[in-house]
Order: C-alpha cells, then sequence, then structure tokens
C-alpha cells in the first residue's frame, strides 16, 4: 500500500506542476548518487533527479576550463523543471545552481 500510495502522490504532483505552468523551483538536496542528484522541492511535495556529470563539473562561460562543484546533502538550491512525465510521476531537473546564503 505504500508504493502505490508514494505512486499516486507522484502523479499527482506531476500533474499539478504541469497545470501550474511553474519551471523554476527551490529545494534541498536530499540524495547524491554517481548519475545525479536528488532534490526534495521546498514549496511542493515532490522531489526530482538532477542528472550531473561524473565529477560534477560545469563550465564557465568565459574560460574553458572546468570547475568542480561540491554538492551536499542538505544544500539549497534553484532548479527548473526539464521534463515531467505525468504518466509515471517522475520529474527530471535541470540548471541546478546553488543557493549562497
Amino acid at each position: 500500500s505504500d508504493i502505490v500510495e508514494r505512486k499516486i502522490i507522484e502523479k499527482a504532483c506531476s500533474l499539478f506542476i504541469k497545470n501550474k505552468k511553474q519551471k523554476y523551483f527551490t529545494g534541498v538536496i536530499d540524495g547524491i548518487e554517481s548519475y545525479g542528484i536528488f532534490i526534495k522541492a521546498s514549496n511542493l511535495p515532490f522531489s526530482c533527479l538532477a542528472r550531473i556529470r561524473h565529477n560534477f563539473l560545469e563550465r564557465t562561460e568565459n574560460q574553458k576550463r572546468k570547475n568542480i562543484i561540491n554538492y551536499q546533502i542538505g544544500q539549497r538550491v534553484s532548479f527548473k523543471i526539464k521534463r515531467n512525465d505525468i504518466r509515471s510521476g517522475k520529474i527530471l531537473a535541470g540548471n541546478v545552481k546553488i543557493i549562497k546564503d
């Protein structure tokens, strides 16, 4: 029953986000894996995955060298909804930026 409840909540949040037309959100990093980071949204009850390259690298606009970004659990970030699959309830994030307090 927990699995069914989780899937219903994921689909409902996905549908809500689609109807709201909001693209940018803030959240907190709640998981880090080799393929990306999991973000829990601050204002809405949904989590999403932001696929990040293996070494968490970012190219700067003015320079051709790469800077390593250190993501940490509990860090506040802003992100954009990249893909929202209502059928599965999965939300993919992109353009993740660390919010500095």
